[in-house]
């Protein structure tokens, strides 16, 4: 008679970091309470610092909101926190960190126009003209202009880079002033993550309910724009690049200047 085989039961990987975490929190509390120090004020700053990480008490408690356990909870926080959360931010442990998409950001804005649209056309344009010139074969003075073309190009790219570097410098530092003002007693570093080359988003630009992206918003504001030094939060309403080219402050024309200043 075959005797019958009884699996193993395996318990999901998820369900064992939670009891393992559990076995570290307990231990860790545990010790805390040893100490003789007041064990509430202790579990109360665990709790509003692990908020403070998530970003808020609802995100906190967003695996069970409707439990008698998350009411208590959420009643606890707000006592300590402020309804608002006004507070919540000094109990923070974990960086904040607010990340920058230099080239989403331009782009979505407009102004990289100026750059991927505007001059582009007006180089291809350059080099059609030259080439229609020519039924029967460049001259040498041609090959020169196409050459110079080039030369054109590459510079147009260096001052892009130049300008999207800069550009993130000053948001990065405008992120850190934000912070020092709007967030008095923060808990924890801020830290600037700066990406100069397309992400396909915007960095922290995207949440509009986290406090990443409060800070992101008003730095962008601050922010100068390349070429016009103008804060964002300066510019009239409508097209950025519009404003731009009406100012005579496009990538081409700022070559030009600066061409002619050296000689």
């Amino acid at each position: 008679m075959n005797t019958p085989t009884r699996s193993a039961y395996t318990m999901p990987t998820a369900d064992v970091a939670r009891e393992q975490s559990l076995v570290d929190a307990v231990t860790v509390l545990t010790e805390a309470a040893r100490t003789g120090s007041d064990f509430a004020e202790f579990l109360t700053h665990v709790v509003a610092g692990a908020a403070a990480n998530l970003g808020g008490i609802e995100e906190l408690l967003a695996g069970r909101p409707g439990s008698w356990e998350a009411h208590y909870v959420r009643e606890l926080l707000t006592a300590t926190v402020g309804h608002d959360e006004q507070y919540l931010h000094a109990y923070r442990t974990e960086p904040l960190t607010v990340r920058v998409h230099v080239d989403d950001v331009l782009t979505d804005l407009g102004y990289a126009d100026l750059y991927y649209l505007d001059a582009d056309i007006e180089l291809n344009r350059r080099e059609d003209a030259i080439y229609a010139a020519a039924p029967a074969g460049l001259t040498a003075e041609q090959e020169a202009a196409l050459t110079q073309l080039e030369q054109l190009r590459d510079r147009l790219d260096e001052q892009r880079r130049a300008d999207w570097t800069a550009y993130g410098e000053a948001f990065a530092d405008n992120v850190r002033k934000v912070a020092a003002e709007a967030l008095p007693g923060l808990g924890a570093p801020v830290e600037v993550v700066i990406e100069h080359d397309w992400r396909n988003d915007l960095g922290s630009g995207i949440d509009s309910l986290s406090l990443e992206f409060r800070l992101w918003e008003r730095a962008r504001d601050l922010t100068p724009l390349p070429g016009s030094g103008i804060p964002l939060g300066d510019y009239p309403p409508g097209d950025i690049a519009q404003a731009e080219r009406d100012a005579g402050r496009t990538p081409l024309k700022r070559l030009d200047a600066q061409a002619g200043d050296a000689s």
